[in-house]
């Protein structure tokens, strides 16, 4: 299942692909929108291209979380003034979590269990032996979240 499909499984009621030329993304978020932009764009990818994206997608006065960037992937440039300043953009970096994290994200998935398709996210299991396959596929895009089960 593609990871379009996969939000669309989860409730998102508009999908854009990144197949789809940046600028047009943009566009088409402004038209969804009424012309504003979205309110709150979550980056977690780790694409540093993501993180201009995102202050573009973003309404004025809106916010932008970067959870994507635990390792350096590299610089983007960004434009302080007509990105962030201009548009009164909050901006805030999140690396790392602790337990409280963890169980706040459990204690969701059961609420919701019933309702979202949490298990169609796993796109493929892999012995300890093919981590390294599991890292390539989630790499390659041909799995959405693979699964490690040491003792398989």
């Amino acid at each position: 299942m593609s990871r379009l499909t996969f939000a669309e499984r989860m409730g998102a009621t508009d999908v854009l692909g990144l197949d789809i030329r940046a600028v047009d993304r943009a566009a088409r978020v402004r038209e969804l929108t009424g012309g504003h932009g979205v309110d709150m764009v979550i980056e977690a990818s780790g694409n540093p291209a993501a993180v201009s994206q995102a202050l573009d997608l973003v309404r004025d006065g809106g916010r932008v979380i970067i959870a994507g960037h635990y390792t350096d992937n590299g610089a983007i440039e960004i434009h302080p003034h007509y990105q962030i300043n201009r548009k009164h953009v909050e901006l805030r970096g999140c690396w790392g979590s602790d337990y409280s994290h963890f169980h706040r994200a459990a204690e969701l998935a059961a609420h919701f269990g019933a309702r979202v398709p949490w298990r169609e996210m796993i796109g493929g299991r892999y012995r300890l032996e093919q981590a390294g396959d599991a890292l390539a596929a989630v790499e390659g895009r041909t799995v959405t979240k693979a699964v490690i089960t040491p003792n398989a």
